[in-house]
């Protein structure tokens, strides 16, 4: 009776052994095949796995996202490309224009260059005819066209001609209208910097040419007739006038630096205010001629003709009024001596001893 008591006790605790047993088999890692747990590294593997899953799932949802996105945006896409479409066409289309245009322009330059050129031709040949009236036609026409702007070279390449012409024109009237023609074109800006062949104007009628401020550097005016000119404040530096008549003209202010002027007839001429350093007057008529405040340092004046000739405040510092080598003085009378005077630096200038005198007798006040 006491021994049946203990079976079903002993199969209760077996019993509940099982179930503890089952339960902990559930909670331990899940068996490999071969019964034993899994090593760290297949962990590791599954979980890389899972993560390139999703990393696959997230592209393919961003590139449904964009293809959704560049869907809405296809209308617009159509109107930027017919747009720039337009745009090239439009642009294709204007440079063909203009290079139309251009070609047009060119064409009627070149063609307005062939009929200018043959005008001036026709010009030139008229200015040799035998008629005096179609030499004087030619003369009128080219004023017009030594101002043309549109040709810089027209001035210079003319100039040859004017002169040529003015050496042997026997008709007055021809004369006067290229000597202004000739002024025309002397008053056209130089062409670029590069330094041109001295003018030539030799034997030239240049009678009442006028060409204030012009620059003339070592021009050559032998025994040409530029009377009653108007050179007012030219550029004349070194310029060779031998024999040359300015008589009644105006060159004050002009700079004659190492101007030659033996010989020139220069009655009555103006030379206020001008440049007259080391010019030489050897055997010049001065005759009238007026140097007030001229600059005549170091000039050379021996047998030049000075009778009325005005030298009141003119720099005369170094002139020469003898011939160092013995020749003829200058030629001065007491009104000419009384200018001298009032001139600057006169002592200093060379004088014969007769001339010397009587500027310090008049420099004293004794007649």
């Amino acid at each position: 009776m006491r021994r049946s008591r203990r079976w079903p006790s002993l199969a209760a605790a077996l019993f509940l052994l099982v179930i503890v047993f089952a339960g902990c088999s559930a909670a331990s890692p899940e068996p490999s095949p071969s019964g034993t747990a899994l090593p760290e590294k297949t962990v590791l593997e599954r979980q890389k796995l899972a993560a390139e899953v999703q990393s696959i799932h997230v592209a393919n949802a961003a590139a449904t996202d964009g293809s959704n996105t560049f869907i809405r945006l296809a209308p617009l896409l159509t109107v930027l490309v017919a747009a720039g479409t337009l745009v090239i066409t439009f642009t294709k289309d204007r440079r063909a224009s203009r290079e139309a245009r251009e070609k047009e322009m060119t064409a009627a330059a070149t063609e307005a260059q062939k009929r200018h050129a043959e005008s001036v031709a026709a010009v030139v040949q008229n200015l040799g005819a035998a008629s005096p009236r179609l030499r004087l036609g030619a003369a009128a026409a080219l004023a017009p066209i030594l101002r043309d702007p549109t040709d810089p070279r027209i001035a210079s390449d003319l100039t040859p001609v004017i002169v040529a012409n003015l050496r042997v024109e026997d008709d007055q009237d021809v004369r006067d209208v290229l000597v202004r023609d000739l002024g025309i074109a002397l008053r056209r800006p130089p062409l670029g910097t590069t330094s041109a062949e001295p003018l030539d104007l030799t034997r030239t009628q240049l009678r009442r040419l006028r060409i204030p401020e012009v620059s003339l550097p070592g021009a050559d005016v032998a025994f040409a007739v530029v009377a009653g000119c108007d050179l007012t404040g030219c550029d004349l530096r070194r310029l060779r006038g031998f024999g040359v008549d300015f008589s009644g003209g105006r060159l004050s202010r002009a700079n004659l630096h190492e101007a030659r002027l033996n010989e020139a007839s220069c009655r009555k001429t103006q030379f206020h205010d001008a440049r007259l350093v080391s010019v030489t007057f050897k055997g010049a008529d001065l005759t009238g001629a007026q140097f007030q405040r001229a600059g005549l340092q170091g000039a050379r004046l021996q047998a030049a003709i000075c009778q009325g000739a005005v030298f009141t405040g003119a720099n005369l510092a170094e002139a020469w009024f003898l011939d160092p080598d013995g020749g003829r003085p200058a030629i001065l009378d007491e009104s000419a001596l009384r200018t001298v005077v009032g001139a600057r630096n006169w002592r200093q200038a060379h004088w014969t001893k007769n001339h010397r005198r009587v500027l310090e007798q008049l420099s004293q006040g004794t007649p």
